[in-house]
């Protein structure tokens, strides 16, 4: 196949040499253009059985470097920015898998957690290639910081971003028991100045009040609960309840950040 090469395997091994570990579709037809696409297609797939190659988006493929074949994927950290690169897309690591970059990691997650901007991405699920997408309209750059990698750099939410983003996607985080425990690692990575009001403007005021609560109730952190609660000066927050998929409760809340706690944490489970 191909001028220059024998076959595929042979460009695939030249491109590792190179330090790549993406291609495209289209640019695997322009390296053997005397091919049909059907003929690429069947290449593709003999190498994907084999685990040589692994499809993570739609006409992207990662190539699988020997070190890692034994995994079945080569993690996440070092493709990610070459793949949103190549899709233009803005994004960060976020929730578990930015928590787990400061240390703040209760067990190991099941997934890798990307934020981008829209259209939404379909998440990669097969095999062992678990990458979940999240979407959202616009987010401050001075709440991502840039993480070295292996290969190159890597954007990662700050850690007080990821507070607000394991609340908003609590779901996907595991639930309101994983957060606090999560949550009380992870404020010992907090920056002051960085709760702000951009900070504030990622998220709904409902998560900004649940934060505030387990930053004042569950993992004793008052430094950092003043701090946002004097940022949400002028808001006029709603009563809410800490787990809104829970039942819900009829007496007042009997704290600052009007959370009716309905749900009992136990950060030790």
């Amino acid at each position: 196949m191909g001028e220059d090469f024998k076959n595929l395997q042979d460009w695939l091994d030249w491109q590792l040499s190179l330090g790549e570990v993406l291609f495209s579709k289209d640019q695997l037809a322009k390296a053997f253009p005397h091919h049909t696409d059907k003929a690429l297609k069947s290449a593709l797939q003999r190498l994907s059985r084999k685990g040589k190659v692994v499809s993570i988006h739609q006409g992207y493929y990662l190539i699988m470097a020997p070190q890692y074949s034994h995994r079945g994927i080569m993690p996440p950290h070092l493709f990610i920015d070459d793949l949103m690169q190549r899709l233009n897309r803005a994004y960060y690591v976020a929730l578990l898998s930015a928590a787990a970059r400061y240390g703040a990691s209760h067990q190991s997650a099941q997934a890798y957690f990307i934020v981008t901007t829209p259209p939404p991405l379909r998440d990669t699920i097969k095999g062992n290639v678990n990458i979940r997408y999240l979407c959202k309209k616009s987010f401050p750059l001075t709440h991502l910081v840039q993480h070295k990698t292996e290969r190159s750099y890597l954007w990662v939410s700050r850690p007080e971003l990821t507070a607000l983003d394991l609340l908003r996607y609590r779901k996907q985080a595991g639930g309101l028991n994983r957060i606090a425990v999560v949550l009380s690692e992870l404020v010992e990575a907090f920056d002051a100045k960085y709760i702000n009001h951009s900070l504030l403007s990622t998220a709904p005021p409902s998560v900004v009040q649940r934060l505030g609560y387990l930053l004042d109730e569950v993992v004793e952190a008052p430094f950092f609960a003043e701090r946002l609660y004097k940022t949400c000066q002028g808001f006029n927050f709603r009563t809410v309840p800490l787990d809104a998929s829970a039942a819900t409760v009829t007496e007042k809340a009997q704290n600052r950040w009007k959370v009716r706690v309905n749900v009992t944490i136990d950060p030790d489970l």
